[in-house]
């Protein structure tokens, strides 16, 4: 990683606040982000329906753009020599000379709702965004530092546990979980303090020094509350347009 990026993650953080800021719905925050580089589609004309979090460069962004023969007909049932069937029923044609990759497994989906620490049983979550293997540290830190208080161990949240369909990863699934991990950032601060979070080889705090985890900090000390509390808003105003069919 290079560690001169982190005036670029500053600003990314920054732009994400300021959007959740200023945004009423979902979608308004999606075109919010968008405008601010923070977020992209390959098709403008097209509003999408899953974020999943995916990360790609504006350079890799541009050559999947220039992909013309795009096919959008829903989920794929299966695939077999000569067709490829969608959930609709709808089929067409494939040979089994086509490469056929599977790029949308939930590798992260986990069973709801769960306990961190229940007895001598650990259940891995993610705690944390945005990789599990942080959120796996973070677990294993705790049982190392607390290994007979369960009530402290079972401080922190498992991000998105609180909403049945988070794990659909449907436009609200990314904002349940940053909003959970907005709660935990703190309690992981309090529980296992700032030297491990910034020595930690798996946390980003380590590869952007000490200047970048003080402006991080301030914004956070700031902002925190109150862009807990405008997610909150902002998934139930869409909550309310999907239930009147105004958001899909």
């Amino acid at each position: 990683m290079d560690k001169n990026c982190g005036p670029v993650i500053t600003q990314f953080v920054k732009y994400q606040m300021d959007c959740i800021m200023a945004s009423e719905t979902l979608m308004e925050l999606y075109h919010n982000l968008e405008e601010k580089g923070n977020v992209m589609r390959l098709d403008s004309a097209i509003e999408p329906t899953k974020f999943r979090a995916a990360t790609v460069s504006t350079a890799e962004m541009a050559k999947l753009r220039t992909i013309q023969n795009t096919v959008r007909r829903g989920r794929i049932k299966s695939i077999s020599e000569k067709e490829i069937i969608f959930l609709s029923g709808e089929v067409i044609g494939t040979s089994s000379s086509s490469l056929h990759i599977d790029c949308s497994t939930a590798s992260t989906g986990f069973l709801h709702p769960k306990q961190l620490f229940i007895g001598d049983t650990i259940n891995l979550q993610m705690v944390m965004l945005p990789q599990p293997c942080y959120s796996a540290s973070i677990i294993a830190a705790l049982e190392v530092k607390f290994p007979d208080d369960e009530d402290k161990k079972n401080e922190l949240t498992p991000i998105g546990i609180s909403d049945l369909e988070s794990m659909s990863w449907d436009l609200s699934a990314y904002w349940l979980m940053l909003r959970d991990m907005f709660i935990n950032q703190e309690k992981v601060a309090k529980l296992l303090g700032i030297p491990w979070l910034w020595g930690n080889r798996l946390s980003g705090f380590k590869f952007f020094g000490f200047i970048f985890l003080v402006k991080v900090a301030k914004i956070m000390g700031k902002m925190q509350g109150d862009l807990i509390k405008k997610i909150d808003a902002i998934l139930d105003n869409s909550g309310k347009q999907k239930k009147e069919g105004q958001l899909s």
